[in-house]
């Protein structure tokens, strides 16, 4: 988070007035009885309406390069957004009046995203209780918390992954944007993100399907096309080990658990097409001859740069069906 009026840590034996704030708001105008729609990433709920005007050309742009087109909007006091993540990183500003300088003001809290905070996100999803409202279990139990408030003309940018809340404290007019992050921190987030949608929705999207949903397919392109973008003058420069290529591969391939229901379908096929597009065949050459690499094909890709050993009992090579590349990645990987 941006440095605003105020930044602290938020500690288990501290809890700020804006966080009180927050917690009055969920008690006073959250419907309990309707816990189910609380929290979905596409689908967060408001103590009080959120108006958009929308993308109006005044404030279509912050200024700052490769920011999305802004959304405009006007919150009056007590919009509260449970905690959540954006799968970029999202940047809010507070127009500031000409004749009233002072209006506009915002609590923000927000988790790294560590290795244990995401245990805690994943259970608490599983948890009718803690899903009334994340931000009130997130405080006792996930780690590195931060919290601020947002004065009118402040920026304030959120990095990709990391779990935040935010309450409007005073009617406010917020211009809010996204920006590309890094691409693996963005698929470490989309993964994240589909995750929790299935622990929440019994093993499917919050739209009911078993596969993919368009806007996760398109987050996974994205993410894909800025890490190879990424990668190339890593590889020139000989700057990638061959441990954080490893890594690289294995987070694309954990991707392949959502494609449990069609491994050889029209969904597999197009996960194929992404992760050995041309350019993922090139840079996987590129890896292979780096590190002196003898498998060929998908395989070197899909198995980590020699990290996976596994060998067919017959000795022969292996094929570069996507089905049976699935079937070997669920075996060895990802179980």
């Amino acid at each position: 988070m941006t440095d605003s009026t105020h930044l602290a840590d938020l500690g288990r034996d501290r809890t700020p007035e804006c966080l009180s704030y927050m917690g009055e708001v969920m008690e006073r105008y959250i419907d309990s009885s309707n816990a189910s729609l609380l929290g979905d990433p596409d689908n967060l709920r408001y103590a009080v309406g959120m108006s958009f005007v929308g993308d109006l050309k005044k404030y279509a742009f912050l200024n700052i390069p490769g920011a999305d087109e802004a959304d405009f909007c006007i919150q009056p006091a007590g919009v509260f957004a449970d905690l959540h993540l954006d799968l970029k990183n999202s940047l809010a500003w507070l127009r500031r009046s000409r004749d009233e300088p002072q209006k506009g003001k915002k609590a923000w809290v927000a988790f790294p995203k560590t290795e244990r905070n995401e245990t805690v996100w994943y259970d608490m999803h599983g948890s009718s209780h803690d899903y009334l409202n994340l931000t009130r279990t997130a405080s006792e139990k996930m780690e590195g918390g931060r919290y601020c408030v947002q004065g009118a003309g402040d920026l304030v940018l959120i990095p990709v992954g990391w779990f935040h809340a935010v309450v409007t404290l005073v009617p406010s007019i917020l211009v809010g944007s996204w920006l590309d992050g890094n691409g693996y921190e963005m698929l470490s987030t989309l993964y994240v993100y589909m995750r929790t949608s299935r622990i929440r929705h019994g093993g499917k999207s919050e739209q009911g399907f078993t596969g993919w949903t368009d806007k996760e397919k398109t987050h996974f392109e994205s993410g894909l096309s800025i890490l190879l973008a990424e990668t190339k003058p890593l590889i020139e420069t000989k700057a990638v080990s061959q441990d954080r290529a490893a890594q690289m591969f294995e987070k694309i391939w954990a991707f392949a658990e959502f494609n449990k229901e069609d491994s050889g379908g029209e969904m597999g096929k197009w996960f194929l097409e992404v992760v050995w597009s041309k350019d993922w065949r090139d840079i996987t050459t590129e890896l292979k001859m780096m590190y002196g690499e003898e498998r060929d094909g998908l395989w070197a890709n899909s198995c980590f740069i020699s990290q996976c050993r596994d060998r067919r009992s017959d000795g022969r090579s292996r094929s570069n069906n996507i089905k049976d590349i699935m079937t070997h990645m669920k075996k060895k990987h990802l179980e």
